[in-house]
């Protein structure tokens, strides 16, 4: 009788134990499953990423035709990038550009060469001012055709920053340069460069060259992508900017991989 209660009790030790083991394996298997992280950098996005709030304007102020500002994207203490924007003078502004320069090889910026075609073409412009006869003629080399006319003098290779939609990944674009790049030009107004004056005519010669196919959009705000080799990893990134009146450069944002 002894033998068989002992017996008895182990087996209903073992079924609660089975039974106190079964409900864990159910507490524990109804905690939620771990939110998988997502380890791609999309343009805009800065989840899990070292993000600095730029909120600075470059730009030409007082007659300065040069201004810039240099970034460190990654806040190790070095200058990754360099924004810079000009204007040109002659009796007022001419034209005006903004450049973007890699301050290191093991940084790149997301951009790739298009080749421009330059076309040249001349015309001709006549008044009458209180008895005098004005004459431009004006040579101008451009990207842009502006008539059937014009001939092409030249095809040029133009590195171009690639623009990302928001959501993007950075990585999925497989170029990537580390050079100085023309973000955009546009010449404003005609540079004489030849007057001949006779006793009833003025006869100026006029050139422009505005070589600007491949300018980003303006007044629009843009993402490019960045990528930098840190300890023989590439980490990855973007930049959030805006251009205006062609020389105007601000800053927003920028975000990269740690």
């Amino acid at each position: 009788m002894k033998s068989n209660n002992l017996q008895f009790r182990s087996v209903f030790q073992l079924s609660v134990f089975a039974i106190l083991l079964a409900m864990s394996g159910m507490l524990i298997s109804c905690e939620p499953e771990p939110t998988p992280v997502d380890a791609e950098v999309k343009a805009g996005d800065t989840t899990n990423l070292f993000v600095i709030n730029r909120d600075t304007v470059i730009a030409p102020m007082n007659n300065v035709s040069i201004a810039e500002f240099s970034l460190d994207i990654d806040g190790d203490g070095h200058n990754d990038i360099k924004f810079e924007a000009y204007e040109t003078y002659w009796h007022g502004v001419t034209g005006a550009q903004t450049k973007i320069y890699c301050l290191d090889t093991a940084f790149c910026i997301a951009a790739i060469n298009y080749y421009d075609t330059i076309f040249f073409s001349k015309t001709y412009d006549t008044t009458l001012q209180n008895g005098i006869v004005y004459i431009w003629e004006l040579s101008r080399n451009s990207c842009e055709r502006y008539s059937s006319n014009d001939i092409v003098i030249d095809t040029i290779l133009n590195p171009r920053v690639h623009l990302y939609f928001p959501g993007e990944i950075v990585k999925s674009y497989e170029h990537w340069m580390s050079d100085t790049l023309s973000v955009s030009f546009r010449g404003f107004g005609v540079i004489p460069v030849e007057q001949t004056l006779t006793q009833d005519t003025i006869y100026n010669y006029g050139a422009l060259g505005v070589f600007d196919c491949h300018n980003l959009p303006g007044d629009s705000i843009m993402l490019m992508g960045v990528r930098k080799n840190i300890n023989g990893t590439y980490k990855y990134g973007w930049l959030r900017f805006r251009i205006s009146d062609n020389h105007i450069i601000e800053l927003f944002e920028s975000a990269i991989e740690l």
